[in-house]
């Protein structure tokens, strides 16, 4: 799935649209067949811990791409912690669904970083 999730700095005003595509595998050795809910569960659990904990180090004035960037790092190093194999990249998979979170529509393509 792409994901395209609005960062937003405090109350500035600037935002941006993170883009990123999610991948978990539908089995692995260590895991066994991972099923559709523990797979959506992982994915969003995970991102939540990474938002926050790239959010909480943001500093004062920080580029917005930075802190997209290091949330993508973060992601996938926990989400892999829970589930062998998982990947978080850019949306390079032709044909699948991209899923908005904080986007209204009204904002610019050019905000995807």
């Amino acid at each position: 799935m792409c994901i395209l999730a609005q960062i937003k700095h405090g109350n500035s005003g600037a935002k941006t649209a993170c883009e990123f595509e999610v991948g978990v595998p539908l089995r692995t050795r260590k895991e066994g067949e991972i099923s559709l809910e523990v797979a959506q569960f992982a994915a969003a659990s995970m991102a939540n811990r990474a938002a926050r904990e790239v959010m909480a180090d943001a500093q004062p004035g920080e580029m917005l791409a930075v802190l997209c960037k290091r949330f993508k790092v973060i992601y996938q190093e926990m989400l892999r912690a829970k589930i062998t194999g998982a990947r978080v990249r850019q949306c390079e998979e032709p044909g699948i669904e991209t899923v908005p979170f904080g986007i209204t529509g009204e904002e610019p393509a050019a905000w995807k970083s």
